[in-house]
């Protein structure tokens, strides 16, 4: 049976599953042999029975009403959405999935089968997709940094975080504030998204060149993730 359910409740529940469990795809979870639940389905399993483990009281009556009842953060998505165009050179298949995705986003409801597209757009909100001619940019300048086998902390910024299914562990890529290209291997998932600051305790092992941008990089390893930063004031 299809159910339907506010606009602003499908947001809500999602925003509230990635604070507490991060994003997580179909991909990911599908590589990870049912270890972990996609994000989509968590939010499908927590909306169709009515009930959650945020321990908000005000989650279903700021969420369930009428579009005049959605609050601030959930403004702002719908207000994203709406405004989303798709990236020079999208294939058809990918406009055919903006168009889609801003019809859903001017419902006031949407059914089951739905939610996985609402919530697909919760991947990339507040991590607007950077142009491939803005990271060369920041990257062209790039020079190998930290002594090798030296450990310290290093203050950078993530580019770019994806699961390996060959090496079963997750690749964080990130730029110094100096434009400076790094990158280790992890086996959890950091508390950290594109676009944010961070700082990490790790050990410079090895001055390469990237092998896809063809610019100098520095691999770590004995990584200690410290602390998030969150997003700079400033691009």
């Amino acid at each position: 049976m299809d159910h339907h359910f506010s606009l602003g409740a499908v947001i809500k529940v999602g925003m509230e599953v990635i604070q507490k469990h991060g994003w997580t795809s179909v991909g990911d979870a599908k590589k990870r042999n049912g270890s972990v639940i996609c994000t989509a389905d968590h939010v499908k399993d927590i909306l169709t029975a009515y009930q959650g483990p945020f321990g908000n009281a005000n989650l279903w009556t700021d969420c369930f009403g009428s579009s005049e009842t959605y609050t601030t953060d959930v403004l702002k998505v719908i207000d994203f959405v709406n405004h989303l165009t798709p990236p020079r050179g999208t294939t058809r298949t990918g406009l055919d999935y903006y168009e889609r995705l801003q019809a859903l986003y001017d419902k006031e409801t949407v059914g089951t089968k739905d939610i996985g597209m609402v919530i697909s757009a919760l991947s990339f909100f507040n991590n607007p997709r950077m142009s491939q001619e803005r990271y060369r940019e920041m990257i062209e300048d790039s020079e190998h940094f930290g002594t090798l086998r030296n450990r310290d902390e290093f203050f950078v910024k993530l580019l770019k975080d994806s699961y390996l299914t060959g090496k079963n562990c997750y690749v964080y890529k990130f730029i110094t504030r100096h434009g400076n290209l790094g990158f280790f291997f992890k086996n959890d998932k950091l508390s950290v998204s594109p676009g944010e600051c961070f700082l990490f305790k790790g050990t410079p092992i090895e001055h390469t060149l990237d092998n896809y941008d063809k610019v100098p990089i520095t691999k770590f390893n004995r990584v200690v993730f410290l602390e998030n930063h969150g997003k700079p004031n400033s691009p």
